[in-house]
């Protein structure tokens, strides 16, 4: 039997060696390149995830809805005979009704949104989490069309002035901006409408949205 000399050993062991080298080469390269490719990833989806956000940000405070809302703001004042003075005393009736419109916008403050509400899920797919919708604004004409109101007097008491007609059209305003009804009945739609404008937004940059809670 042939025996392997000593340079042919040394030979044999070089050769091992040398692919054992290769191996551990290739497959720390391999980790290397997985790594930094699961790091560049991250990176291009984290740099997507804040170009989403800002481009929602833009618009800051986005109202979606807008509703008109109409009451009819009511005075009445009978004869008053508090106090001992007659010079004090308010004899006859005083009243007056007059229309109160109030424009209502709805929809999101994109500022409550942070990078977190934004994954997406492949190259294609961005999962959006919106904040709750809420009031955007109030807006209410400030003037007082006399046309548009009714006044009723009787026996001594003086017609309703501009003072009066005011603080009846801000106590109307103050209870309308309180009754939270109309929010509640329209909140699916204002939702509804939030979405589609967001998702327009998504998909003008490429993507294809999906809103979740």
């Amino acid at each position: 039997m042939n025996t392997l000399t000593s340079q042919q050993k040394r030979t044999i062991l070089g050769y091992a060696l040398a692919i054992c080298l290769c191996v551990v080469g290739i497959v720390l390269a391999n980790v290397w390149f997985r790594k930094s490719d699961a790091e560049r990833q991250w990176a291009e989806a984290n740099k997507s995830r804040s170009e989403i956000l800002g481009a929602f940000q833009k618009s800051a405070r986005v109202a979606t809805t807008e509703v008109k809302l109409k009451r009819i703001a009511v005075y009445d004042s009978d004869t008053d005979f508090s106090g001992f003075n007659p010079a004090n005393w308010k004899v006859g009736r005083r009243a007056c009704i007059l229309p109160v419109e109030m424009t209502v916008k709805y929809g999101i403050d994109l500022n409550k949104m942070k990078v977190d509400d934004i994954i997406i899920d492949s190259a294609r797919v961005v999962k959006v989490r919106l904040p709750k919708p809420e009031v955007i604004s109030y807006d209410v004409d400030p003037r007082i069309n006399r046309d548009d109101v009714v006044t009723i007097t009787s026996l001594l008491r003086a017609d309703v002035g501009e003072p009066t007609l005011r603080r009846v059209k801000e106590k109307c305003v103050e209870e309308m901006r309180a009754d939270t009804t109309v929010f509640s009945k329209l909140s699916a739609d204002i939702e509804g409408n939030t979405r589609r404008v967001m998702g327009a937004i998504v998909r003008g940059m490429g993507y294809v949205p999906e809103f979740i809670h």
